[in-house]
C-alpha cells in the first residue's frame, strides 16, 4: 500500500478496516509497529487491532500470531483451536505457562 511506503501506518490501518483489504503475513507485519518505535500501549492497541482483523478474516493463524505478539494469550489460544491443529494448541499452551490456556 502507498500508505506504508510513505510511512503512514496509521492511515494504511484504518484502510485495511474501513474497506476489508485481504490481511496477509507480509502486510501485517508491514503494519506491526517495531517494538521501541511508539510507546507500548499503542504498539500492543495495534497488534490487538490486526489480531482482531485476521480473525475476522478468518486467518486464524494470523490472529493467534498477532494476539500473542500483544501478550492475549487467552485470545491467541481460541484462535489456534479454530486452525484446528492440535499439536500447535499442544506446544502453544505449555510454552504459555498460563492456567487459563
Amino acid at each position: 500500500m502507498i500508505y506504508i511506503k510513505l510511512g503512514n501506518k496509521k492511515i494504511a490501518l484504518e484502510m485495511v478496516q474501513a474497506h476489508n483489504i485481504p490481511l496477509d503475513d507480509d502486510l501485517a507485519e508491514q503494519l506491526s509497529p517495531e517494538s521501541g518505535s511508539t510507546n507500548n500501549e499503542e504498539r500492543l492497541a495495534i497488534l490487538m487491532i490486526l489480531g482482531k482483523i485476521a480473525k475476522k478474516q478468518q486467518n486464524f493463524s494470523l490472529a493467534a500470531k498477532k494476539f500473542t505478539q500483544a501478550g492475549a494469550k487467552l485470545k491467541a489460544i481460541k484462535a489456534l483451536i479454530k486452525v484446528g491443529n492440535l499439536d500447535k494448541v499442544t506446544t502453544f499452551a505449555q510454552t504459555a505457562r498460563d492456567t487459563d490456556c
